[in-house]
Formats: structure tokens, C-alpha cells, sequence
């Protein structure tokens, strides 16, 4: 069995094709769903601005008063706009993980990709010759 299925749908007679759905994993931070009450929630992504609907069932309803307000990663059917591929829901929920939170500060631990060594170019530097060419 694939992992992944693609369902290519027209709606009606319409040019455009309704959104697909494959299995994946999307990470936000869970949110109250504002427009609907009952076993559901919004995966809210800061970083694109995007917030994604995530349907849950009865037994998944503790786990999801767990995530609320925390960073989650959900793993489950995802519905797709087929222009953009940016997820609009996730149904079918295999799996919701919590994440934890990145200490205050962390982001100063953080190295480059390259070691740098005395004599070499300052990374501004670098750019700059890299753009000039």
C-alpha cells in the first residue's frame, strides 16, 4: 500500500480542480478553532501565517486539550490547494506530537553551516562578492 494517494477531482464542469489529499505531517502551534465548536482545532503556523484546520475523532479529544496553546506536529490526511500546495486541512489523524518549546535565548547557540577560520572572508563579505559577479 503507498503512503501516498493523490485524489485529482473535478468539481462539476468547473476548469479547476478541487484540492488533493495525501498523508503528511504538518507543525503549528494548536489553537481553538474560532469558527466551529466540537473535535476540531486550528494547526496555526507562524512563520507562513497560515492556520490549518485538523478534524479529530472522539478518542483523539483529550489529546487535543493537551496540545492546545503548545507547538504540535500532526500526521494525517492532508487536504491541499493544488496552485499554492499549502495545506488547508488534516483529517484522518494518525498521530498528534507534541513538541517542546525552544528555551528563551537558544537562538544564540546557534552556528553556521561552515566553520570560519582566522583570514576568512566575513560572511557579509562573501555575499557581497557572490552578488557582485
Amino acid at each position: 500500500m503507498s503512503t501516498t494517494k493523490l485524489a485529482f477531482e473535478y468539481a462539476g464542469n468547473s476548469d479547476q480542480p478541487s484540492p488533493t489529499s495525501s498523508i503528511g505531517t504538518v507543525t503549528g502551534i494548536a489553537r481553538k478553532s474560532k469558527s466551529r465548536a466540537g473535535l476540531s482545532f486550528d494547526l496555526y503556523d507562524p512563520i507562513h501565517d497560515i492556520s490549518v484546520r485538523c478534524c479529530l475523532k472522539a478518542a483523539q479529544e483529550k489529546t487535543m486539550s493537551k496540545a492546545l496553546g503548545r507547538r504540535a506536529r500532526v500526521t494525517g490526511t492532508i487536504s491541499r490547494e493544488i496552485g499554492s500546495g499549502r495545506p488547508i486541512a488534516i483529517r484522518d489523524i494518525l498521530k498528534i506530537e507534541l513538541l517542546e518549546d525552544a528555551p528563551p535565548g537558544s537562538y544564540k547557540l546557534a552556528k553556521g553551516a561552515v566553520p570560519w577560520q582566522p583570514g576568512d572572508l566575513p560572511p557579509e563579505e562573501a555575499v557581497r562578492r557572490i552578488r557582485d559577479i
